[in-house]
């Protein structure tokens, strides 16, 4: 399987953290990741369950989001135990059903800065940082993690077999789940609590088909392509 990268850095060292947010939220169209907030050591929003255990619950054999996701929080604790998970998603449009590299964004108050930290094929990557802003984010409605029930992969084949009712649907995919939003991405059309699933044949998005996937409930929805 193949990763296409996003600008991210780019973004990160031309335009500062908020540029960078927006960008991570409007590449949900193109390579998703963007602003939204869960603590990676229990805060609020996760009902007393660790990203560990939430991960365990919602494994399965082919799901490497959640396999993944307890690498990335201890990577991120051992530069920022304070950060807070913001974005996961698998940066860009991955050239198999089911992604196997992730990126994960986590926000500091502590210094104000956003991080990212990749897990490529099982293999953590040291944090990077992305640089800080003139104010701090404040982090709003927090998605409880421990009543999440569908997890990336299952997310992925929900959207496929709705949108195979009405016809064919690119092999190519890219996934973001979202947990929060920000002042940031107020107005962006962020869902928290929905993995945002993009099926299409190339980086163009030329046949693009859009779905929303309820972590909670399954539930899936066609977003209308801009």
């Amino acid at each position: 399987m193949g990763i296409i990268p996003m600008g991210l850095l780019w973004a990160a060292r031309h335009e500062g953290v908020f540029a960078v947010v927006r960008y991570l939220v409007r590449a949900c169209m193109v390579a998703l990741l963007l602003a939204s907030a869960v603590s990676t050591t229990g805060c609020a929003g996760m009902g007393g369950a660790s990203i560990e255990d939430v991960a365990k619950d919602l494994s399965a054999p082919s799901d490497s989001s959640l396999e993944a996701w307890p690498m990335a929080a201890e990577a991120m604790d051992k530069v920022a135990p304070d950060a807070v998970l913001m974005s996961v998603g698998s940066g860009g449009l991955a050239l198999a059903d089911v992604p196997e590299s992730w990126d994960f964004t986590f926000y500091s108050d502590a210094n104000g800065h956003l991080y990212k930290v990749s897990v490529q094929h099982g293999k953590v990557e040291p944090p990077t940082d992305l640089g800080g802003g003139k104010a701090k984010m404040a982090i709003t409605q927090a998605v409880d993690l421990g009543a999440i029930k569908v997890g990336a992969a299952q997310a992925v084949v929900k959207a496929r077999e709705f949108g195979s009712k009405t016809g064919s649907v690119p092999k190519n995919v890219v996934v973001s789940g979202f947990f929060a939003t920000s002042p940031a991405t107020a107005g962006l059309g962020v869902k928290p609590g929905a993995w945002h699933i993009i099926f299409s044949s190339g980086t163009d998005l030329a046949d693009a088909q859009k779905y929303d996937v309820d972590m909670m409930s399954g539930a899936v929805s066609a977003t209308p392509s801009k």
